[in-house]
């Protein structure tokens, strides 16, 4: 159950681990599903010290062993060399980075957005796709292309060729448009020959 609270909040959170970021390993993260991060609000807003060496230490884990996707190892080593806090190796330059990763500008830009705006596991996290597709061609269509295969091919040809197919399908409105490709992948998933 989210919470927002200004004080002590380790009264609020039941049934939770609470590790001091100083003393806490990288070891401690693989043992939870859920990580809530809480850090002193003074300044300006800036991480304790304490806090930079602990998600360096992460990000190094990362980098030096594990099974991780190439693009989680990337923005790693993307996320340590921006790094400018109190245990960064030296200031790296965004054109040196990209030199040495082989990534462009904007790679970097938006690492760097995802760990501001998510934390440290969304910056690490692959994006899932916004965009939603809409089936075009459900089982009714399908079954209709199937029938029009088995039936009688046009005059002069031997049998059904797979843009011919998808061509017809249009004409007898059956769909508004449909790729040859798409009419291949259909028939090969139904296991059907065309004009066989």
């Amino acid at each position: 159950m989210p919470f927002v609270t200004f004080g002590n909040y380790q009264n609020e959170v039941e049934k939770a681990d609470i590790y001091d970021a100083g003393a806490a390993k990288a070891d401690d993260l693989g043992k939870h599903d859920v990580l809530l991060f809480g850090s002193s609000i003074w300044g300006i807003g800036d991480l304790q010290d304490d806090w930079e060496d602990f998600i360096r230490t992460i990000l190094q884990k990362i980098v030096n062993k594990g099974s991780h996707s190439t693009q989680t190892y990337l923005e790693a080593y993307v996320l340590l060399n921006v790094d400018e806090g109190k245990f960064s190796l030296g200031k790296n330059t965004n054109e040196r980075i990209c030199e040495v990763l082989k990534i462009g500008m904007r790679t970097i830009d938006r690492v760097r957005r995802k760990m501001i705006e998510c934390g440290l596991e969304g910056a690490l996290e692959r994006d899932k796709g916004s965009r939603i597709y809409k089936k075009k061609i459900d089982g009714d269509v399908e079954a209709k292309l199937i029938s029009l295969c088995c039936s009688e091919t046009p005059a002069g040809f031997a049998r059904w060729s797979l843009r011919m197919l998808a061509d017809k399908m249009v004409e007898l409105d059956y769909i508004d448009s449909i790729s040859h490709v798409s009419v291949e992948k259909i028939l090969k998933k139904t296991n059907l020959n065309h004009g066989k």
